[in-house]
């Protein structure tokens, strides 16, 4: 970015940058962007008086990949950046196929857990065998977001329920179940360094 950027500005025009989100969550880093790129945001779906970017928001779902593409041919972007959703993260992976793999084993929890126990990095533990002490557990797909699918299981009786539910909302049929951990919820960005 930074070298394409001081070219841009020896020629007197600023970068274009498309933001694959416009909910309040990404407002920090489209008024940053925007200090220096000619920045755009794109979502549905938003607040119709303020959406983040304003008079560059484009009202378009980011998850339709092809809207996208076409987006950034027409506006002639030249960079883009996924937001704070899976979804968008997804749509730029899908954009960007040389990311492909980095997002599918990021959005994908049985891949993720695989990452983190090769790197002995703390993860959520999934339950292969799940006995009556287990409970309450949490069933969920393994590649989907933002609660999708999500069921919190507290009797043995509802389990096979929940599982066949986050089965059918999973694109690959695939579901897990982990402990239950009561608490705050916290989220974390994944940043990748050359691959």
């Amino acid at each position: 970015w930074a070298k394409n950027s001081q070219n841009c500005r020896k020629h007197n025009r600023m970068r274009r940058v498309l933001l694959l989100d416009s909910s309040f969550a990404v407002a920090p880093i489209f008024d940053k962007l925007s200090e220096q790129f000619d920045s755009y945001s794109i979502g549905s779906g938003q607040i119709i008086d303020d959406p983040v970017g304003g008079s560059h928001h484009i009202d378009v779902n980011y998850a339709d990949v092809e809207a996208v593409e076409d987006i950034i041919g027409r506006l002639k972007i030249e960079s883009v950046l996924p937001g704070c959703t899976d979804a968008s993260l997804t749509t730029f992976g899908k954009v960007f196929t040389t990311h492909h793999d980095n997002i599918q084993q990021t959005n994908d929890k049985i891949e993720f857990s695989n990452f983190c126990s090769k790197h002995d990095l703390p993860y959520p533990k999934m339950l292969k065998e799940i006995s009556n002490s287990d409970y309450p557990i949490i069933v969920k797909p393994s590649d989907c977001f933002s609660g999708v699918g999500v069921s919190v299981v507290n009797h043995p009786e509802k389990l096979s329920r929940a599982f066949a539910w986050a089965q059918r909302c999973s694109p690959t049929n695939k579901a897990i179940a982990q402990p239950f951990i009561s608490g705050q919820l916290f989220s974390a960005s994944v940043f990748y360094n050359n691959g």
